[in-house]
């Protein structure tokens, strides 16, 4: 990797120039030739995202074919993009293997007609930076250069630590240009390198590519054994979209206009037109004045002022984020055979003690399904146990059912991410409603950094994303969409 102050950039003109890219059209992808680093970055710029996702697809699967293993990871935390291309949806992936332990064989799955291996972005998480700043990189990245394999990260240019990350990077490519040119600084500032720009191949973009270009400048080419060197030129014929991008530049000569006639109501438009920028001027006269001499206008109210008398600062508003914890324990009450059996057992159990959450969710044991009646979302195996010695007090479980330690208590790690509501009244009503859909739901309070609270719709909960499979495609029948989640929020339990 580069020394970040060597390397530190903030005029766009430093980067290497754009080459169009056509995934579906092209002979071949660019930035082929050479050996590949360990650790390569494609950061998603201000381009359309599908074109970035076939892009990035082509390029791992043009790398795999040199015989370098290629592992092509979904970074795009908050809204998976290559999914939609290569599946993966609901199951383990980049959350999983650096916030729960998963393995990474577990997290890695083969792409049908594809050379290299893929790993979706998992379970859903509110902390990004968490992954961005995760010690586990170190031992990931060693993995890799161990076994000469390339990790091949897809990533958004607004979302996560982009510094943090390019401390993992040895090299990256950027699709299109990310809006913020701050977010690329990020890269050199980390110690990563940009060694090549792919834009799509759209008249707009293809013009704006053009445009970035010094005059009769040629397209480069970068190959990634070069890790501090200018990108070499390339032949014409490697690049088939060039004479179109020349074509583009070119000065278009136009014929002179017609002779203008005026129109019956353009006097009366000049006049309105004016009589708009003189009121536009007076307000903003007015605007000053109020604001420096607030004297001269006694109706105009003074701005705020602070303790000290300065006037007060204008702060950006920041977004709300979820403050939940992690709630993977609950109590197993009770089994049945039927959806139906297990609704009308917990709808007698919310009568004879209401302040306990209850919930049902599947279990296929050797092919048969089951629907557990479970009690509480709690943070840990001892606040589980306490649960359960309320519910054998109140006779909802049978003593005998209880009496070891640790019997009934369950771990079921994630749930079935269905929606959010406002208030609880809303979240009630909606769960009551899926309910009698025999869709397993329940609501859980989360708090916000706001000091607000949202209700979250879970579905089912389950000890690993492989149990959760079959509700999910249920689910998605009925025509919900449910997201596969660690379950948290505030503790749901009887107050003891």
């Amino acid at each position: 990797m580069n020394d970040p102050e060597s390397s530190r950039w903030t005029d766009p003109a430093d980067l290497p120039p754009p080459i169009v890219y056509d995934p579906a059209g092209d002979a071949g992808p660019p930035f082929v030739s050479g050996e590949l680093p360990s650790v390569v970055l494609l950061l998603v710029g201000d381009v359309d995202q599908d074109w970035a996702a076939r892009t990035a697809i082509e390029l791992s699967d043009a790398w795999a074919s040199t015989g370098r293993k290629v592992v092509l990871a979904d970074f795009h935390l908050e809204s998976p993009v290559l999914q939609v291309e290569l599946g993966g949806d609901g199951l383990e992936g980049v959350v999983d293997l650096f916030l729960y332990g998963a393995s990474m064989a577990r997290c890695t799955r083969d792409v049908p007609g594809r050379e290299f291996k893929f790993i979706p972005t998992g379970t859903y998480t509110p902390d990004v930076e968490a992954v961005f700043r995760n010690p586990r990189w170190s031992k990931l990245i060693d993995g890799f250069k161990h076994s000469r394999a390339t990790l091949v990260i897809f990533a958004p240019a607004g979302m996560g630590d982009l510094e943090a990350l390019a401390t993992r990077v040895d090299q990256a490519l950027l699709l299109g240009m990310p809006r913020d040119p701050d977010q690329v600084a990020s890269l050199t500032l980390g110690g990563a390198t940009v060694h090549g720009v792919l834009v799509p191949p759209r008249g707009e973009t293809v013009a704006a590519a053009a445009a970035m270009e010094s005059e009769e400048m040629p397209q480069e080419e970068t190959s990634f054994a070069e890790a501090d060197a200018v990108s070499a030129p390339v032949e014409e014929a490697d690049l088939p979209r060039s004479q179109q991008v020349e074509a583009e530049a070119e000065e278009v000569h136009l014929p002179p206009p017609p002779p203008r006639v005026p129109h019956p109501g353009h006097r009366i438009g000049v006049m309105l037109l004016w009589l708009l920028l003189a009121a536009a001027v007076i307000t903003a006269i007015g605007y000053v004045v109020a604001t420096v001499r607030p004297d001269l206008l006694p109706w105009a109210t003074a701005p705020a002022e602070t303790a000290q008398g300065s006037p007060a600062p204008i702060r950006a508003r920041e977004v709300p984020r979820p403050l939940g914890e992690p709630l993977p324990y609950s109590v197993r009450v009770v089994a049945y055979g039927s959806f139906q059996e297990a609704y009308d057992r917990l709808r007698e159990l919310r009568a004879q003690l209401p302040g306990v959450l209850y919930y049902i969710t599947p279990e296929d044991v050797q092919g048969v399904t089951y629907y557990k009646v479970m009690a509480g979302a709690l943070p840990s195996a001892d606040a589980a146990a306490e649960t359960r010695d309320v519910l054998v007090a109140s006779g909802a479980i049978d003593a005998q059912q209880a009496a070891g330690d640790w019997s009934l208590v369950q771990e079921l790690r994630y749930a079935l991410l269905l929606g959010e509501m406002d208030t609880r009244g809303a979240a009630n009503a909606a769960v009551d409603s899926l309910l009698t859909r025999q869709v397993p739901a329940y609501p859980l309070a989360v708090p916000y950094t706001d000091g607000g609270l949202r209700w979250y719709i879970y579905a089912g909960a389950f000890p690993d994303s492989a149990a959760a499979g079959t509700l999910s495609e249920q689910l998605r029948v009925v025509g919900l969409n449910p997201r596969l989640t660690p379950r948290f929020g505030s503790p749901a339990s009887p107050e003891l």
